[in-house]
């Protein structure tokens, strides 16, 4: 082999060895539970909708979620049919058709790289969000949350001006959604406009088999590329559905679909969503 040859050889070894362990499943040590409320009716003020949150820390990565993904993974590892178990794993995004967030936020610790997980149509995008890291303002106002000293921070995130509780005695530049990038556990958030709040339910650091991995079935992109195909589907839903469905089974190419959502009765009062959590990209 030529000595040039044999230079490139070992770099793509070794870098095919590094990304390799990069994403080897990360065993989870620390388990934040919230509770996270959302004014979905601005006319509606005094109304919430009310979801269970966990942020899963490990030595290399976090993974955010809502707690009904997290409980659905532990069923599916537990199946005595699945082979991988013990993975908690950010591919298993819902799909639909069922209540909660389906949006994860996985945090690669040592680059403190924001990654995010969304689907249009049938594609699942891990959605590069490190570009924009919130420059927080951290003052010296304090409080105790569940018997630990927080410090308070404010900043500007996704349209939204936000204050958050923080804990200098537990070190790590994480918290829920995307609120990160303070020395230390957010346990505590909420904006301005009393409409969005993420509220500590408690901290768990026992024992546990649970692991985080890498989703390495997700199409990546920069938050730019995600936000250019978000709007095309928003702006034409079902001319974007026509040119981006996959083709026909052999022989069900003339077979469609059609049909009504079913009601559930003139009397039955219909969920108002006129606000968004991300006012900004």
């Amino acid at each position: 082999m030529q000595p040039k040859k044999t230079w490139l050889f070992l770099l793509l070894a070794i870098c095919t060895g590094y990304f390799s362990k990069a994403q080897s499943p990360d065993p989870v040590k620390v388990r934040v539970y919230y509770k996270f409320r959302f004014m979905n009716d601005t006319t509606a003020r005094t109304e919430f909708s009310n979801e269970s949150m966990i942020l899963l820390i490990g030595e290399k990565m976090s993974i955010y979620q809502s707690y009904n993904s997290y409980r659905t993974d532990s069923i599916i590892k537990n199946r005595p049919a699945n082979a991988v178990g013990g993975m908690i794993s950010a591919t298993n995004v819902p799909i639909g058709g069922g209540s909660g967030t389906s949006e994860r936020q996985l945090t690669i610790l040592a680059k403190n790289q924001l990654l995010s997980t969304n689907r249009v149509f049938i594609t699942q995008y891990l959605v590069d969000e490190s570009a924009k890291q919130t420059q927080w303002n951290i003052t010296s106002d304090t409080k105790e949350i569940g018997g630990i000293t927080c410090q308070k921070a404010t900043a500007r995130v996704k349209g939204r001006d936000y204050a958050a509780w923080f804990a200098p005695e537990l070190p790590y530049s994480l918290g829920p959604w995307k609120l990160n990038n303070l020395p230390g556990l957010i346990l505590e958030a909420s904006d301005s406009k009393g409409e969005v709040f993420f509220e500590l339910e408690r901290i768990a650091s026992d024992a546990t088999t649970a692991t985080i991995e890498f989703p390495d079935k997700m199409t990546q992109v920069s938050l730019p590329e995600y936000v250019k195909i978000k709007a095309a589907y928003d702006a034409d839903p079902e001319g974007f559905r026509r040119a981006n469905a996959p083709p026909p089974p052999p022989g069900m190419s003339n077979i469609s679909v059609s049909g009504s959502l079913m009601s559930g009765g003139a009397n039955v009062k219909r969920p108002v969503f006129n606000n968004k959590l991300e006012k900004e990209n």
